[in-house]
């Protein structure tokens, strides 16, 4: 799937930025059983015309953890980056590089 060719509607459309975790201790968690992160970067926003965004693409944002709807387009590769379809009222914070 080709990220040109989404356009939310009514949404956000944001790629996690995976954690980087470092190996400290006896004990390391699955992969399944680690926090996501909640760090994202804006690969695409609903037309401007219906609905005005103060974000823009590319944009590193800070949304909450438990909403929207999250995407994994190829599932069999472990490495694939993960998407998430969120309101906009779910993002907290822009962060500034």
């Amino acid at each position: 799937m080709n990220l040109e060719n989404i356009m939310p509607i009514n949404r956000v459309f944001i790629e996690i930025v995976p954690e980087v975790s470092e190996y400290r201790g006896v004990l390391e968690l699955a992969p399944t059983s680690q926090e996501k992160s909640n760090i994202g970067i804006v690969r695409a926003l609903p037309e401007a015309d219906s609905n005005p965004s103060r974000f823009s693409v590319g944009d590193k944002v800070l949304f909450n953890r438990h909403s929207g709807t999250t995407l994994k387009f190829d599932k069999f590769n472990k490495d694939a980056p993960e998407f998430r379809l969120i309101d906009e009222k779910d993002i907290f914070a822009k962060i500034l590089d």
